[in-house]
């Protein structure tokens, strides 16, 4: 009775404990699993890859935009008549406070700093022989006033050329379309630049001597250039040029603009005096 007893007791025990492990085995399968793999690494922030050089989890730079390539300046023009303003000129218009002589061959009429200016070529003719008036006597007057903003009138200057006791042809004449007006230095004052040629042009003669004179004048100064020309059928001969201290002593502007301006309207000049165009003076 006690053997069989023990049997029956042993036997509940090993029934019991079978019991358990399948609850636990059913109670493992029903849990919710553990995701791995790709699914994990969702969660985690990536790790960084040894394989990967420091530099290159660097973030990129962006390009520095790069500088508009310089533009070079170009040099400064050379001084010319800006700021000088060139108004128109007629005889009509000349104000009664400027005084001239003669008859009016034409001018310039321009205002600078110093005011409201005029330029007037003016001409007078006398016979100096009463019984033949074949005989002439010219002079020539250029004279450069300034009205200043007070109204009243400066005489800067003056320039005189003349031909005398002339037998037929007196030769006096500016260039009025040739004149220049500029401003070389920059000082705001203008510079007039002009020529003249005179000479008596006698009939029957075969050669023609001719002086010519170039000026530029600036706020009552006076630049000047001297030449004589001798014309003849078959020959144009340079007679002399006098470079003048004034012009020698003036700024390099000055002498470079006189010397071109001499060429230029010196063979102007003694073209329209019947000279021919391979003719160049010195």
């Amino acid at each position: 009775m006690r053997i069989a007893l023990c049997a029956s007791l042993a036997a509940g025990i090993l029934l019991s404990g079978c019991g358990n492990e399948k609850k636990e085995e059913k109670a493992s399968a029903n849990a919710p699993k553990t995701p791995t793999g790709d699914l994990a690494s969702e969660d985690k922030p990536p790790e960084p890859n040894p394989k990967i050089a420091a530099s290159d989890n660097k973030p990129a730079e962006l390009e520095k935009p790069q500088d508009p390539p310089k533009v070079e300046e170009p040099p400064p023009p050379p001084p010319t008549d800006e700021g000088i303003q060139r108004l128109s000129f007629s005889k009509k218009s000349i104000p009664k406070e400027i005084s001239y002589k003669g008859d009016v061959m034409g001018g310039l009429h321009f205002a600078d700093k110093n005011g409201d200016n005029w330029v007037i070529i003016s001409r007078t003719e006398t016979r100096p022989v009463e019984d033949d008036p074949l005989w002439i006597s010219r002079v020539l007057q250029i004279r450069h006033s300034a009205i200043g903003s007070d109204g009243a009138v400066r005489e800067l200057r003056v320039v005189r050329g003349r031909v005398n006791e002339c037998f037929v042809r007196a030769d006096l004449e500016v260039d009025v379309k040739k004149m220049s007006l500029t401003d070389l230095d920059a000082d705001g004052i203008a510079e007039v630049t002009f020529g003249y040629r005179q000479a008596c042009v006698p009939d029957g003669v075969e050669a023609i001597d001719y002086g010519y004179k170039l000026l530029t004048l600036e706020n009552g100064g006076k630049y000047i250039i001297r030449g004589s020309f001798r014309q003849s059928s078959e020959t144009k001969v340079v007679l002399s040029k006098e470079v003048d201290q004034s012009v020698k002593e003036a700024p390099e502007a000055f002498r470079r603009h006189m010397e071109a301006q001499w060429k230029a309207l010196a063979v102007h000049a003694f073209d329209r005096a019947r000279y021919s165009d391979e003719f160049t003076p010195q």
